[in-house]
């Protein structure tokens, strides 16, 4: 009769020992959820902001882009320009720097 006594006794008791370990390791998980969220909430801000800067980093390339070919036809054209007024200029006359004003009188012309 004992045994029929004990063994429910132990019986609760390992099942009291068990629940109270359970809520533990739940505190324990639950906590370590609760910081797993708020990296994940700080992951997050930070792609959104690595995102926006590369659209900021590529629409500015995209701009200097456009300026760089703006600038290299503008450099083509003056350059064709250039060739042209080269070529009207008679063979004998030499194209050189204009001289100041001052600099001239200093010089004697």
């Amino acid at each position: 009769m004992n045994l029929l006594v004990l063994l429910p006794a132990i019986t609760v008791a390992l099942t009291l020992l068990t629940a109270i370990v359970s809520a533990r390791e739940v505190r324990r998980l639950k906590a370590k959820l609760a910081q797993l969220s708020v990296r994940l909430v700080d992951a997050q801000a930070r792609l959104q902001q690595s995102q926006q800067h590369r659209i900021t980093v590529v629409g500015t390339l995209e701009m200097l882009g456009k300026i760089k070919t703006g600038r290299l036809a503008q450099i083509d054209s003056l350059q064709q320009e250039l060739k042209s007024l080269e070529e009207e200029v008679a063979p004998d006359h030499e194209i050189g720097q204009a001289v100041p004003p001052t600099r001239a009188a200093e010089a004697g012309l």
